[in-house]
């Protein structure tokens, strides 16, 4: 029988793994490392984890549940609480694999004071959130993803509630969850809400991203099989995977403020807004051009499904939707598609009588615009 210390399939063993690994990480802290050199220590260090992960399975280890992936730069200011805010789940199967993309301040030794075999710490030369990722994600030994930020908070039961959800049906892709906004100091303010079924998180994507990306739990096969993150859609790098893993995967968020987002002088997004409005409308133009997700009679049942929804956040869901709809009626008769405008326009209106005033000057424009085409045709 190998012992808990070695491996029977001949690597070596764990601890001489691991120290291989933290060898590998250390160099990694050299700024000045070639490309040639970067891609050799990429190379073994998922050649190690590798052997590492089987090496545990052969002494009688399992995986994972769930990976939990973090990419930090210089995030001291709030990594503690967000670090603490995954440890401290009520659910405990679970890795949590943290890139160092070459932070120069406190970050790693914050990291590193915690004594947890949980935390697999990899250290590496700047690259970026999109690189982080995509390498964390192929070094995760678990069969579910679940992302967070360096300056954000997860509750303690986003894990569990969001595990539960995503087994529930093997058709599921992805599972987000609602979202509350903090500043600074912790103070909470609004929480960002959605719909919650798959085709309406889908059409939503012809209005904006409705999934917060460091709430979402999703199948590592799902990610694998969409090509993971893409480094040409700048900050919307999330926007951008979720709606080509809804090609082929259900999505679906929780009607519940499982995570805290936080707004602050140096967060990405506060940082890079421009860019992200950019590209956002990129998305959402990309999104048009592709064949349009029709509702009939749908809009008005699915409208009264979030309207009776078993959540205090029923009727902020409900506005959403219904917003989200009119939006959509609108950009329709702006492209000419009379028709299929006049049925969304008809579903809002029925759910949201107040609605019409909004709705009947486009949609009789969009009628004599319809009536001119034809005329020219003829």
């Amino acid at each position: 029988m190998p012992s808990s210390k070695s491996a029977a399939n001949g690597f070596g063993s764990i601890e001489a793994i691991e120290r291989a690994i933290d060898a590998c990480n250390s160099d990694w802290e050299n700024k000045d490392l070639s490309p040639a050199k970067q891609r050799s220590l990429e190379t073994k260090l998922y050649d190690l984890y590798s052997k590492w992960t089987q090496t545990k399975i052969d002494i009688g280890g399992s995986r994972p549940a769930v990976s939990v992936v973090m990419s930090t730069y210089n995030a001291e200011s709030f990594l503690r609480q967000a670090v603490s805010s995954i440890l401290d789940q009520t659910f405990a199967d679970f890795e949590f694999i943290i890139i160092d993309d070459g932070s120069t301040d406190n970050s790693v030794k914050i990291i590193k004071s915690y004594n947890d075999p949980r935390i697999r710490l990899i250290h590496q030369t700047n690259h970026g959130l999109v690189y982080s990722l995509n390498k964390a994600i192929r070094l995760a030994r678990a069969d579910f993803i679940a992302r967070i930020d360096g300056d954000d908070i997860s509750m303690p039961s986003r894990l569990e509630r969001e595990l539960a959800v995503i087994t529930s049906s093997a058709s599921l892709g992805l599972v987000g969850s609602f979202f509350t906004y903090i500043d600074e100091s912790g103070n909470t303010s609004e929480t960002s809400v959605s719909p919650t079924k798959h085709t309406d998180i889908m059409r939503s994507f012809y209005v904006q991203n409705p999934v917060g990306h460091g709430t979402v739990m999703f199948r590592k096969s799902a990610f694998l099989e969409a090509g993971g993150y893409r480094d040409d859609y700048g900050p919307t790098e999330d926007f951008e995977l979720w709606r080509r893993i809804g090609q082929k995967w259900q999505l679906a968020q929780i009607p519940e403020s499982l995570y805290l987002y936080r707004v602050s002088e140096q967060s990405i997004s506060n940082q890079r807004k421009q860019m992200q409005h950019k590209f956002t409308a990129k998305i959402i133009n990309e999104q048009w051009r592709k064949t349009f997700i029709l509702k009939r009679l749908s809009i008005i049942r699915d409208g009264k499904y979030y309207k009776n929804l078993n959540s205090p956040f029923a009727s902020q869901i409900f506005y959403r939707y219904t917003q989200d709809q009119y939006v959509i009626a609108m950009e329709l008769f702006a492209r000419g598609h009379f028709k299929t405008g006049v049925i969304t326009a008809l579903g809002t209106i029925r759910l949201n009588y107040r609605m019409s005033v909004k709705l009947w000057r486009p949609a009789i424009g969009g009628f004599f615009r319809q009536i001119g085409l034809r005329e020219r045709k003829t």
